[in-house]
């Protein structure tokens, strides 16, 4: 046998369906070679057992996993490749033959291009690198069934009969439904025989749903194929099911409770992303309804998904009292987002959205802002590590400084130079992501790529853009303040003494750490920092947004750090906020840690004076609340009203963690009594006890708000 041949048939014999598919035809297409992948894996791949839950499948999604996960499915890389695996199983091999197969996989996977997200200079890796969430069209597959898709791929041959781009496209979609059939098919053989569940599987999806159950099933079904990300529009997709059903009397409103609250379970189970609720109608009517009550219901005490509440100004106050009482549950769901705001936004951004798909809008991942069914969105594609960048600019600039002027200019001159590294360095990723890592299953589910005739990461979704994250703003503004008021206005220290100080970490400085912290903080509302703030921000927005991507669209700004910001710091020399080397950035669009001294209001209107609408890929913003704010109606009510200012006065979304600190200590030094404590960490909820220790620490000295 020639050693450098690869037999699929050894491969399949191995339990590693994906690369057998994927060896199978190595001579074809990218694209027909992992939709030959996705098949063979999807026809084998290990089924969850059913234990009489209320939906199936359930419980940690099986179906990517393969017996050594050497090559399998990744969402949002197509491919995931462990190469440590294959050297252990070269290692213990048993056979000449075996061996030479195993040596011939890795010397064929280590050729391929599957990593060009490496292209993006870990500097530009603050909360993503190449990463892609997404959001299948779950209302089409609703709507019209699975079956439907065999005649939009007929109709694609016949339109482009002598183009082998779009021919090949069809083949391969058709090999990955013959999978998801094969899928289908043998789950339904776990299921007890003529069993309500097993009736209405057999129907979705696909065929249409005609009841809730069904929309249910059809729905949980595509999110497990897609690898468990996002569903975006939940309430407004599966809503009219929900109504005509309860409305007929075939359920009750504690049973669709139960069976969403069974899908959330599978969201936790698998990490999944996000679920928008609430907001606008195409025909701009309110899109609350009797799901979406029902979903704030379910997520009481529970981790994922992320809710995220679409808030109108004419938005019922019941949803709002029963997302209060899910917050004080102690899941920090929902967050709230402003929805006019966004709306205004995303038509100011240049994204060239057509206005009947305007309002469906929504998150994937923690938040990232995209387009229900219809987007392919980087997200996040890369982040600028603004302290980072700084304390380079610092270390040029700092010593020999004349003027506050000077730095500012050449620190904003620095963050355009990155700016522009950042984006070549993404759409040269982008174009990567399209040769060599097509995405077959989104490229069936999105919309518009298959009437189209394009391939889902050649840009074949309605819409295209990228969110890049921007991280430790409230780092660079207290800085700058400092600077300004100890170098340049009171002259306590000169410009060459305060570099020294950064220099040796503060080690000896005590006095001068003294001074910057009677200095501007932003988060104070003190025009002094908040100015620079709303300078800086509004600089890096504007460059960012300059640019467009490879893809389709544009960059599109956010400040999501979710566990992130840890790392961020890491390396970051200190800075002239008194932070020291090493130790964390700021956590999203918020104050830093402990930093805000006057309220909540104080806070809010710190914030909510950067021109918010020019980073709709969503600024995070972290509010801490005693659990006080929560047992009473006057509480509540202020709760309502601080939220409510912050979106009159131009702010975007928030999101309330509500535990008091001595839980937090405690937590801290019993981890094991408090395995179900859930905090708000940049943009979703997560277990305390997961967190590390760095983390756990920052959230414990966020600024906790009592009710007055």
């Amino acid at each position: 046998m020639n050693k450098n041949w690869i037999d699929p048939d050894f491969l399949q014999q191995q339990g590693e369906w994906f690369a057998a598919g994927f060896f199978e035809k190595e001579q074809a297409s990218p694209f027909r070679r992992i939709s030959l992948a996705i098949r063979r894996q999807l026809e084998k791949a290990f089924l969850p057992e059913y234990n009489g839950q209320e939906i199936y499948p359930s419980g940690v999604n099986t179906f990517w996993r393969t017996k050594n996960n050497i090559l399998t499915f990744h969402y949002a890389y197509t491919l995931s490749y462990d190469r440590n695996r294959l050297a252990a199983l070269i290692e213990t091999a048993t056979s000449c033959v075996e061996r030479n197969q195993w040596l011939s996989l890795r010397q064929a996977l280590d050729a391929y291009p599957m990593y060009s997200h490496q292209l993006i200079s870990p500097a530009y890796t603050v909360g993503g690198r190449g990463w892609t969430h997404s959001i299948p069209d779950y209302g089409t597959v609703l709507r019209q069934g699975l079956a439907s898709y065999h005649g939009q791929l007929k109709l694609i041959s016949r339109q482009w009969p002598d183009n082998s781009a779009r021919q090949d496209l069809t083949a391969g979609l058709d090999d990955v439904l013959k999978g998801i059939k094969c899928l289908h098919f043998r789950l339904n053989q776990k299921l007890p025989r003529n069993s309500p569940l097993a009736r209405d599987f057999q129907i979705v999806p696909w065929r249409p749903a005609r009841s809730f159950r069904q929309a249910l099933l059809a729905t949980n079904f595509i999110f497990y194929l897609d690898g468990c990300d996002s569903l975006g529009r939940f309430d407004v997709e599966l809503g009219p099911y929900c109504e005509q059903d309860l409305k007929a009397g075939l359920i009750t409103e504690k049973e669709a409770v139960a069976w969403v609250a069974a899908l959330w379970k599978n969201f936790d189970a698998n990490s999944g992303w996000n679920v928008a609720l609430g907001g606008t109608l195409p025909d701009q009517r309110a899109a609350y309804n009797r799901l979406t009550m029902v979903c704030l219901k379910a997520i009481r005490k529970m981790r994922r998904p992320n809710l995220a509440l679409r808030v109108r100004k004419d938005m019922p106050e019941k949803y709002f009292n029963q997302a209060l009482a899910a917050i004080a549950s102690g899941c920090g769901q929902p967050a709230f987002y402003h929805e006019e705001a966004y709306l205004q936004a995303l038509q100011e951004n240049h994204l060239n959205i057509n206005f009947k798909d305007l309002s469906h809008y929504a998150f994937g991942g923690c938040t990232e802002t995209m387009m229900h069914g219809m987007s392919n969105v980087g997200s996040l594609d890369g982040g600028l590590n603004l302290p980072g960048i700084m304390s380079k600019t610092l270390q040029r600039c700092l010593p020999g400084a004349t003027s506050f002027k000077e730095i500012l200019e050449a620190l904003k001159q620095d963050i355009s130079q990155n700016v522009s590294h950042l984006t070549t360095q993404v759409n040269h990723d982008q174009e990567q992501k399209a040769k060599y890592r097509p995405q077959p299953i989104r490229t069936l589910l999105v919309r518009d790529c298959l009437t189209a005739g394009r391939e889902f990461n050649q840009g074949g979704a309605r819409y295209n853009w990228s969110v890049i994250n921007v991280g430790g703003l409230a780092n660079v503004a207290d800085s700058l303040a400092a600077l300004k008021k100890l170098i340049f206005e009171e002259k306590v220290i000169s410009p060459a003494r305060f570099h020294q100080a950064l220099t040796d970490n503060f080690q000896g400085w005590a006095q001068l750490l003294k001074e910057i912290k009677r200095c501007p903080r932003y988060g104070n509302d003190e025009d002094q920092a908040d100015s620079l703030a709303c300078e800086i921000a509004s600089h890096v927005f504007r460059e960012l947004t300059r640019y467009a991507c490879w893809r389709g669209g544009r960059f599109l700004p956010g400040c999501l750090m979710f566990v992130t910001y840890v790392g961020a710091g890491e390396n970051v020399p200190a800075t002239p906020d008194g932070r020291l080397k090493d130790q964390p950035i700021a956590d999203s669009i918020g104050p830093y840690f402990g930093r805000e001294k006057k309220g909540p209001t104080a806070m809010l209107k710190s914030v909510a004076k950067l021109n918010q609408k020019m980073a709709a890929g969503t600024l995070v913003l972290n509010i801490r609340l005693a659990a006080s704010f929560f047992s009473t109606a006057t509480g509540r009510q202020a709760v309502k009203n601080l939220i409510r200012t912050y979106f009159s006065l131009g702010g975007m979304q928030v999101q309330v963690t509500v535990v008091d600190q001595a839980i937090l200590k405690e937590a801290m030094k019993n981890p094991e009594k408090y395995q179900d404590l859930i905090v708000r960490v940049g943009g979703y909820s997560e277990y305390f006890t997961r967190l590390d220790r760095a983390l756990q620490e920052t959230i414990a000295a966020r600024t906790e708000y009592s009710c007055p």
